[in-house]
């Protein structure tokens, strides 16, 4: 429900121990000049191949273009 109203709740961040947690860990672990998510990405380092550590962050996004030149385009106008 929160994402059909454009509101990230993601269970892992409504435990406040966790949000805690991730507020007190030193900066240069969680940012290093453009790399974000240094410590996770670290974390990860032996589970996940190198392509998905190096890449930049993939937004989800629904095909618009696509429906409203076909399927939509009589509804476009």
């Amino acid at each position: 429900m929160s994402m059909a109203h454009s509101v990230g709740a993601w269970p892992p961040y409504l435990d406040h121990r966790i949000v805690e947690f991730a507020v007190s860990l030193p900066q240069d672990l969680k940012i290093r000049g453009s790399h974000q998510k240094v410590l996770f990405k670290e974390l990860m380092r032996s589970k996940l191949p190198p392509s998905i550590l190096r890449r930049k962050k993939v937004g989800f996004d629904i095909p618009a273009r696509a429906w409203l030149r076909g399927p939509l385009r009589p509804f476009s106008g």
